[in-house]
């Protein structure tokens, strides 16, 4: 069997990964970019590296650990504070002890109304009604204007932009939940050692060593659709490459192009501008979120 995999970013290169280890298929990943590993892509001066767009991991990302400890890069996933702040008024705030709360721009009122919706979030049981209702609707249900004015709508916009008000409350329950996994003294995140090119790295070495190919360069135009099926690909430089099955790993709005019929769900990017700095920018932070009239919503420092 020969299966053809659209997008070497880390969907593509984790799904290759499993179907060579387990002998399920002959697998060639297609990657537009000239390096893969997509979002999780890193740039480099010399033996540096650093993600083109931050990331860390959670310890409920049970599934990404186990790929990384099957890698033998278990013992390099080192977990971290996750120290948050919020600037508001000129101001950075704090914001990860119940110290640092109280010491916060939010009300007592407001922050009893912060940990009722974390709780009340925590305790429910999923629902398909939370997509029919948006987050912003549901926290000016659930905890008022101010919480939301003051909180959550400056948090909302910096991620989602003009669109923050069309988010769902499914989005913001998973969010919160997965968030506030925390203790007292604040939030433990997991990163890798070296970078998450090293997690890339491993991936790429792997598949290539269990006999997959990953063909860089090379942009699909066309899935071929035979008799109700894939059954291959035309890309470009390349011409037509047959295969008994195609994996799409790339964004339902990519995915349109290339294939007619499919939905074209609205994707928004983000725009992430990394500076090399000589000397820390915030004192023990991590994460700062921004309400101010700027034209980015966070700085996040390694």
């Amino acid at each position: 069997m020969k299966t053809i995999i659209i997008g070497g970013g880390l969907t593509g290169l984790a799904a290759a990964y499993r179907m060579l280890k387990d002998g399920v298929s002959d697998v060639t990943i297609l990657e537009r970019d000239s390096d893969p590993g997509g979002m999780a892509a890193s740039y480099h001066i010399g033996d540096y590296h650093i993600e083109k767009y931050y990331h860390h991991i959670f310890a409920s990302d049970r599934e990404l650990i186990g790929l990384i400890a099957d890698l033998g890069l278990g013992g390099d996933l080192q977990w971290l504070k996750g120290t948050t702040g919020y600037h508001i008024n000129g101001k950075i705030y704090p914001m990860n002890t119940p110290l640092e709360l109280l010491r916060s721009p939010l009300s007592i009122m407001d922050l009893i109304r912060l940990a009722r919706v974390v709780f009340t979030i925590k305790g429910a049981k999923e629902s398909p009604a939370l997509d029919n209702i948006t987050a912003k609707e549901w926290i000016l249900n659930n905890a008022g204007n101010s919480l939301y004015e003051r909180f959550f709508e400056p948090l909302l916009r910096s991620k989602f932009g003009n669109s923050h008000d069309k988010v769902s409350a499914a989005w913001l329950f998973g969010r919160i939940r997965i968030r506030s996994n925390r203790s007292a003294s604040g939030e433990k995140l997991g990163y890798l050692r070296g970078g998450f090119y090293r997690l890339i790295a491993g991936l790429t070495e792997s598949i290539t060593g269990m006999g997959g190919e990953i063909v860089t360069d090379c942009e699909v135009s066309e899935v071929a659709i035979e008799n109700g099926r894939a059954g291959g690909v035309v890309a470009e430089g390349y011409g037509y490459l047959e295969s008994d099955a195609v994996i799409s790993t790339v964004s339902p709005h990519a995915l349109s192009r290339v294939l007619p019929g499919v939905s074209d769900i609205p994707y928004q990017g983000t725009a992430c501008a990394l500076f090399g700095m000589d000397e820390p920018l915030m004192d023990k932070l991590y994460w700062l979120n921004i309400k101010s009239d700027v034209p980015f919503g966070a700085v996040v420092e390694h």
